[in-house]
């Protein structure tokens, strides 16, 4: 059984490490955390990580956020890859949003029936905090443990 983990964000130092691409901090933690590593690859940084007896095709889109439902869909179908065995890392400002949820309209043909990891909440100064450094994590919250 496969199963496919993208990571959300963008592409380029100036969004590195921020809280807008937490999806790719946690995907690149799963993958360095169990001695893989990425390839440059179709639309993507790709990762084949074997985890509890189990396959795990991970993926950072190498499009922008509001582009990453071409590369999930591509990923989906070339791994043959149902949506019930999705897990999409993102900020949950793009949950729902007019910017982020084609993504999940491309992937889903309309639905939203994969599973989401919600990694933050923002104040009402949302772009100065989603493009802000994530390194402080918002009191009370706990890390993923893999």
């Amino acid at each position: 059984m496969k199963y496919l983990i993208v990571g959300l964000g963008n592409v380029g130092n100036e969004y590195a490490h921020t809280r807008h691409n937490i999806g790719f901090d946690v995907v690149n933690a799963f993958v360095q955390k169990h001695g893989g590593s990425f390839r440059t690859d179709r639309l993507a940084f790709v990762s084949e990580i074997k985890w509890k007896g189990k396959q795990h095709i991970c993926i950072c889109p190498t499009t922008y956020m509001n582009l990453s439902g071409k590369a999930v869909k591509y990923w989906m179908e070339k791994e043959n890859i149902p949506v019930e065995q999705i897990l999409v890392i993102v900020d949950d400002l793009a949950l729902p949003s007019i910017n982020c949820d084609c993504v999940l309209q491309v992937v889903t043909q309309g639905t939203m029936d994969f599973d989401r990891c919600k990694t933050l909440s923002a104040p009402h100064n949302m772009h100065g905090f989603v493009l802000g450094s994530a390194a402080i994590s918002p009191k009370g919250c706990r890390p993923i443990l893999f």
